[in-house]
């Protein structure tokens, strides 16, 4: 497993651990919890991952007020007034089958049940709080020696002698030749893992985000003094990032297995790519911008359709992890490169139809493509002048 998928999962861990833990401490005993800042969080931690719009057991959702005040197949989770006669509460004081949450998953404490039955005894308002799906609790462990932030991922301006460096919580532009620091984009948030120009230079994005909660992409206009665009969205963090080549339309690979579409200039998602059965790696747009590539853990690369989001096909002939892929500057083939220690070149026809692109070749390459920047030495390989004839 490379360094940065380990980093990736211990953090994870830790944020399971420490994810949303309120001290449910009223300043007055009598106060009725709020549900945005008391009740929403306890549902979250322990009810909302079989219970959300990705996975609504039982036809239950608890992503929001709304929806957990109108119930399930099973009638109203929640009676205002009447703690005892809510099913949800009932079968979270294991007084009713099936006791949740399930045997095997963390439970609330009896402090955290408190506030839940307190809350529906008052009438279960929905107070005037403001819910944050993305509100974070850590605690604060103050380093003993100095911090390094290593370069997660670089990229090349196609025009000028400049360098994105993604960092922890920041990319840096640095001109090539002196290594003088031109510019610092402090706007991400958590480990920024891809940085990428446009085509034409004018942009720069970021992929970056809070595992287990959402992902960031950054978008910044790189010689104009604009606000940066910044798009949340996914259930994870981002793992990659790129811009159209006509510099409409962002897409965003995320741990969730997802990657989505965004309008460069609104933030406004267009639509969401779903196939993939592991974190997505890598992608990359086809020189034309009809088609993107995708490089999951799933061991896979699949192709789609950018206008409609459909899927186009599965190249599935690796036998592990995909980590990187990038398409040849005349957009004829599609290479890829993973844990296997290959390098697998895919001709592409112009629809990119299902059965319709086959393998050309499959290279042996040295165990360095077993982390993730081996990407760059997939994307040089398509840039190089002397593409083999096929």
């Amino acid at each position: 497993m490379p360094p940065r998928i380990v980093i990736r999962s211990m953090k994870r861990s830790l944020i399971a651990i420490a994810l949303l833990a309120p001290s449910f401490v009223f300043a007055d005993d009598d106060a009725t919890p709020d549900y945005a800042a008391d009740v929403y969080p306890v549902l979250r931690k322990y009810c909302q991952g079989c219970h959300d719009v990705d996975e609504a057991n039982g036809e239950l959702r608890l992503d929001s007020f709304a929806l957990l005040m109108k119930g399930g197949e099973n009638g109203k989770a929640i009676v205002p007034g009447e703690p005892d006669e809510s099913l949800l509460l009932k079968l979270v004081e294991k007084k009713a089958e099936p006791f949740m949450p399930p045997e095997d998953n963390a439970a609330p404490t009896a402090a955290e049940i408190a506030v839940l039955r307190k809350w529906i005894a008052a009438g279960a308002p929905r107070g005037i709080g403001v819910v944050d799906r993305f509100a974070l609790v850590t605690p604060t462990v103050e380093p003993t020696a100095k911090v390094r932030v290593p370069v997660n991922e670089v990229a090349r301006h196609p025009t000028k002698p400049l360098l994105a460096l993604a960092r922890h919580g920041r990319v840096e532009i640095v001109i090539g030749k002196t290594r003088e620091t031109s510019a610092t984009h402090e706007e991400p948030v958590g480990a920024v893992n891809d940085v990428r120009f446009s085509g034409d230079g004018r942009l720069l994005v970021a992929a970056a985000g809070e595992p287990g909660l959402y992902g960031q992409a950054i978008v910044w206009h790189v010689d104009e003094p604009k606000p940066p665009l910044k798009i949340t969205g996914h259930r994870d963090a981002l793992l990659a990032a790129a811009i159209s080549p006509d510099g409409k339309v962002v897409a965003t690979g995320s741990y969730d297995s997802e990657v989505k579409l965004w309008d460069v200039t609104t933030g406004k998602e267009l639509r969401t790519l779903k196939g993939h059965n592991g974190p997505v790696f890598d992608l990359a747009f086809h020189p034309n911008g009809k088609l993107i590539a995708t490089a999951s853990g799933d061991r896979t690369v699949k192709l789609w359709d950018v206008a409609t989001g459909k899927r186009l096909d599965t190249l599935g002939q690796p036998e592990k992890e995909q980590y990187a892929l990038a398409f040849s500057p005349d957009g004829r083939f599609v290479v890829a490169a993973g844990v296997d220690n290959r390098i697998r070149v895919w001709e592409v026809t112009a629809g990119g139809r299902e059965g319709t692109n086959p393998m050309r070749m499959r290279l042996s390459t040295p165990a360095a493509t077993t982390n993730r920047p081996s990407g760059e030495k997939a994307r040089a390989y398509c840039s190089f002048s002397g593409w083999p004839s096929v």
